[in-house]
């Protein structure tokens, strides 16, 4: 990771923001809403649980059900919702300059990557951020086999939010699938799994120190509705309709990573390919983060997108679907008639204009392998279109946010 090139994606990543910014404030001009750019509007939703956990501890069991990283974080900077944003802000730019560093990101990627509409919550007072730095640090450490950074990632992953459940299995599918022998991968994982372990211990003894409490984080989950039980059908997420395909497209592109991974798995078996632990790790991240609110919220899939758009793990997937993927027009009926039919769970078929717009998001994964496209024209033409859309999702949600909509 040369610094030349480091600065070079640093540059592209402040000035493709500054440029957003500058359309953001010519959008709240056009509408009038000058007046959103204050305090109070960026305490919305878990940013004002936040700030209570911040000033008063959790003085309430229901708080437990969130980690104290981000909270302890804020207080001991002790500056307001809009500066703990921007810090917010400059921790996502420089961690997200260093993964497109680490794989070489080409820059018409690089703005795509950027764009992704759930990066608002990096903009504001939330634990994206510190999250996706958390984890930039365990991809890199993944990518080159630096242990000191892989422990690093996960223990201050596991003190943001509650990912040990997550990030277990995923290391161990990690190491398993991509060690040569199954004993030696096991054993690899033994060190970061107690890591693991040892951040939710110190996030029960936080949270015991308030409540007098043994894991009370579980009675929390219990008191916001998430246990286990069979998810119901229509799925749904808070918000609307838009929310709900929103969120739909998170679980469509996290069940898809799923599918491939075990193709990927038995693909090494015949073959002795060769898989990267930083890829394996982010696709079961984003597999396993969804089958895991599938399982825990009775089919409501709220804050999805952000669990999988908002973090470092799906820019590396992307990555390797840049890198890897050829184009096939056979892929594009395949995932049109596919992801129809996958609608049908979200009760897409109620009415003609819901159908028609789940119909978009699947033109929008279709637009997504012809940026593959062996016609250099037809390629760049898709992905500026891609940059485009999200760049207009990113504002859209941002102004959402403010004005206390709910976006993930």
């Amino acid at each position: 990771m040369t610094l030349k090139l480091y600065l070079k994606h640093l540059g592209i990543s402040i000035f493709f923001y500054f440029i957003l910014a500058v359309v953001f404030f010519i959008y709240l001009i056009n509408k009038s809403s000058l007046s959103f750019l204050n305090e109070a509007n960026f305490l919305r939703f878990d940013a004002n649980l936040y700030l209570d956990i911040k000033n008063n501890g959790y003085r309430d069991e229901w708080l437990c059900a969130f980690f104290p990283a981000f909270p302890y974080f804020w207080k001991l900077l002790n500056v307001s919702a809009i500066g703990i944003s921007i810090v917010n802000a400059v921790i996502f730019i420089l961690s997200f300059s260093a993964i497109a560093t680490l794989y070489k990101i080409e820059w018409k990627r690089q703005l795509f990557l950027l764009s992704i509409p759930s990066f608002i919550f990096m903009f504001v007072p939330y634990t994206e951020p510190l999250f996706f730095a958390t984890g930039t640090f365990l991809i890199i450490g993944l990518n080159k086999n630096k242990l000191g950074l892989i422990l690093i990632g996960l223990l201050f992953g596991s003190l943001i939010r509650p990912t040990t459940f997550v990030f277990i299995p995923a290391i161990l599918i990690s190491y398993v699938i991509t060690e040569r022998y199954f004993k030696q991968g096991l054993t690899k994982s033994i060190a970061p799994i107690l890591v693991l372990i040892t951040g939710l211990l110190l996030t029960t003894l936080v949270h015991y120190f308030y409540t007098n409490k043994w894991f009370v984080f579980f009675e929390a989950q219990k008191l916001w509705k998430n246990y286990f039980h069979l998810p119901q059908l229509p799925l749904t997420s808070w918000g609307g309709d838009a929310s709900n395909r929103f969120d739909g497209s998170a679980l469509a592109i996290s069940l898809f990573c799923g599918v491939y991974l075990v193709y990927l798995f038995f693909e090494k078996l015949k073959n002795k390919i060769s898989l990267s632990k930083d890829f394996v790790f982010s696709m079961s991240y984003i597999t396993g983060t969804s089958l895991l609110i599938l399982a825990y919220r009775d089919g409501n899939l709220y804050s999805l997108n952000r669990f999988i758009y908002a973090t470092p793990f799906i820019i590396v997937s992307i990555h390797y679907f840049f890198s890897n993927y050829h184009f096939n027009w056979k892929h594009v009926w395949i995932i049109f008639f596919t992801s129809e039919g996958f609608w049908l769970l979200f009760g897409s078929y109620n009415h003609i204009h819901n159908l028609l717009m789940f119909s978009t998001v699947s033109l929008y994964f279709i637009f997504l392998l012809f940026t593959k496209h062996k016609n250099k024209t037809i390629s760049t033409i898709s992905l500026l279109s891609l940059i485009i859309i999200n760049s207009i999702g990113l504002i859209k949600l941002y102004y959402r946010f403010l004005n206390n909509g709910w976006v993930g």
